[in-house]
């Protein structure tokens, strides 16, 4: 020993640089092995030196890892931040998507009426004409009726109750 006491106390006792533990009040002579850092809370360290450069090392090495543990908590909260974004940036493109898309369909909606109000026009004539033509024709066949109505009723009624004989045909 070159004079340096090296003393770390932790929740489960004092440990000191000769290998001695001291564990409520009592001293032991056995080594403690080393503690993994988990396992170590409420660390002191308390450093006899004649320089500060091993205490430096410890509190830079503390530092570090409080260091370390912020930057993974801000990476952390930065991917929540990137997938947030992200979830918006698709919500967004999807809703102006559908805004194209209903554009794109009332335009081509207002085409195809468009191009249906000029081709019925001659179809429409076309249809008139047939419509009055057909009246025409069911006026005529009526009109024939009403004149040889009487006549038909005659013949209808003489063959049904006029008899007439067949020739049986032979089975």
């Amino acid at each position: 020993m070159d004079g340096r006491t090296a003393v770390i106390r932790s929740d489960e006792g004092t440990a000191f640089e000769n290998g001695m533990t001291e564990t409520d009040g009592s001293t032991n002579s056995e080594a403690i092995a080393p503690l993994p850092l988990a396992s170590i809370t409420n660390l002191d360290l308390d450093l006899d030196t004649s320089t500060s450069s091993t205490q430096t090392a410890i509190t830079m090495s503390a530092q570090n890892s409080a260091g370390i543990q912020t930057l993974l908590d801000a990476e952390r909260d930065a991917s929540k931040i990137v997938q947030k974004d992200r979830t918006k940036r698709v919500r967004e493109a999807r809703d102006e998507a559908k805004k194209e898309i209903e554009a794109y369909k009332a335009e081509k909606e207002a085409e195809f009426k468009k191009f249906e109000a000029e081709h019925t026009k001659g179809n429409k004539a076309a249809q008139d004409e047939a419509d009055a033509e057909a009246e025409t024709r069911i006026r005529e066949i009526k009109e024939a009726g009403n004149k040889s109505r009487e006549q038909v009723i005659k013949d209808l009624l003489h063959a049904v109750f006029t008899p007439v004989p067949e020739a049986m045909a032979a089975h």
